[in-house]
């Protein structure tokens, strides 16, 4: 079996996960992040563009393994930068985790809750261009966010994804996302 047909195993075990964790809480939470990555690798910025977008789908699972603590999750990541006939997109599937810094503060009408969190899973990177060349890798990876909640139903979040190299071009971006929970 190669490791497309691993990721795809992942993505669809993920979304099962979400489906059976919404159906025993009675509708877990789901939420949907968008927003602008940075790649961190010179050669990347250069060739391709300084800014990308990023999509992330989270789905609430209940703790698990004695957790006291936190909100895992299944994520599921979709990163593209794309310019002058050259791109990188990369998706990724995660096991992840956020924990409250503290109790939720209410100011005049909104809630406040800081966060912080770590991911691992598995990322499928594509890289091409110029000539037509494409290099695909599957690799392990990890993601650490630090962000807030607000009024319960939106988010904002700020990553760091560590998620390997392609043919030595550092695959490893930094983030800003808003989010809305359903």
């Amino acid at each position: 079996m190669n490791n497309r047909a691993l990721g795809f195993i992942a993505a669809g075990a993920a979304l099962g996960l979400g489906t059976m964790a919404m159906a025993q809480s009675g509708g877990s939470p789901f939420t949907v992040r968008a927003g602008v990555v940075w790649p961190t690798n010179s050669t990347i910025k250069d060739a391709v563009s300084k800014t990308g977008l990023m999509i992330n789908a989270s789905y609430d699972l209940p703790r698990f393994g004695g957790m006291t603590t936190g909100t895992p999750s299944v994520d599921v990541d979709y990163t593209t930068v794309t310019g002058n006939g050259f791109h990188f997109t990369s998706w990724g599937v995660l096991l992840a985790a956020r924990f409250s810094m503290m109790k939720s503060e209410t100011m005049g009408t909104t809630s406040f809750a800081p966060y912080i969190g770590f991911g691992v899973g598995y990322y499928h990177h594509d890289i091409g261009g110029g000539g037509g060349t494409t290099t695909k890798k599957d690799l392990v990876g990890g993601k650490i966010m630090l962000g807030a909640n607000f009024s319960q139903r939106f988010s904002l979040e700020a990553f760091y994804r560590i998620s390997g190299s392609v043919q030595g071009l550092s695959t490893d971006v930094f983030g800003i996302l808003a989010g809305v929970r359903f």
